[in-house]
This record gives C-alpha cells, sequence and structure tokens, in this order.
C-alpha cells in the first residue's frame, strides 16, 4: 500500500479483566491518535515461550472483528489492519478505514488473492522471531 511509513501493533484487551472492562475504550482510541500510519489491532496472546496464540473458535473470532469495527468506526480518520485467523467472507462491510491483514497468507501462497482457498494453514513458522530463528520461513513449502 502507497504511503505506509509506519504502524503500531495494539492489543484489543490488556489481560487486566478489570481494566478491559472500563478502560478499554479510552485506552484503543487514545492509541489511535499516535502518529502512525496504520494501527494493526490483535487480539493475540502470549504465552510464557512469546508465542502468539489466537483464539481458533468462531465465537472469539467474530468477537474480535466486530470489536475491531468498532475501534475504526469511532476513529474514522485513522487506518486499521486487523489480523490473526481472518477469514475471506465478511469484508464487504467493513468499515473504509479498516483493512485485513492476510501477510502470513501471501507468504505461503503468492497467489492467495486469487486463489484464496489456499493460504496460511497455521504452520506458525512465519513466527521466527519468537521461536529464535534468523529469518522468515514457511511451514507450507520450508521442509519440517
Amino acid at each position: 500500500m502507497e504511503g505506509v511509513e509506519s504502524s503500531i501493533r495494539m492489543s484489543l484487551k490488556t489481560g487486566d479483566n478489570d481494566f478491559d472492562k472500563i478502560g478499554t475504550v479510552g485506552f484503543q482510541d487514545e492509541i489511535a491518535t499516535l502518529p502512525f500510519s496504520f494501527v494493526d489491532l490483535s487480539s493475540g496472546f502470549y504465552n510464557v515461550d512469546k508465542r502468539l496464540i489466537y483464539p481458533a473458535r468462531p465465537e472469539f473470532i467474530e468477537a474480535r472483528i466486530s470489536e475491531s469495527r468498532e475501534v475504526a468506526i469511532r476513529n474514522p480518520n485513522r487506518k486499521f489492519i486487523f489480523s490473526g485467523r481472518v477469514q475471506m467472507n465478511g469484508w464487504n462491510d467493513l468499515p473504509p478505514n479498516m483493512h485485513p491483514g492476510f501477510c502470513r497468507d501471501i507468504i505461503a501462497n503468492p497467489k492467495f488473492l486469487r486463489e484464496t482457498e489456499r493460504g496460511c494453514l497455521s504452520h506458525n513458522k512465519c513466527h521466527y522471531y519468537s521461536r529464535g530463528e534468523a529469518h522468515l520461513t514457511c511451514g507450507q513449502w520450508t521442509p519440517r
């Protein structure tokens, strides 16, 4: 995308239940005012080994997409990316400032935009840094 200079990643939840109940909206909107080209919205959670885990159950995915929409609607002058187990369906009703992140799908299949049925299969090899590797690999085309 042209004009992308920088981005900041923000988890929609902090993990502190009390804060998430009362402070989430203000926190999200404050982050959205920072001078970055994009705000990358995530609900990823890290375990002790710093491996990113996205909740895979459909109700969690739908709730995360819904909450991402709400953030984008509240901040119409900011561009957002939502990532993590995002499916191609339902993109027609996204706010105009909300963009799906599908980098892993393109890593797994450079023709992903034409062949959307074959993208990332969640091999998670692309999390190279947290796995102590020096470079990006993909579980679909890199020998295990």
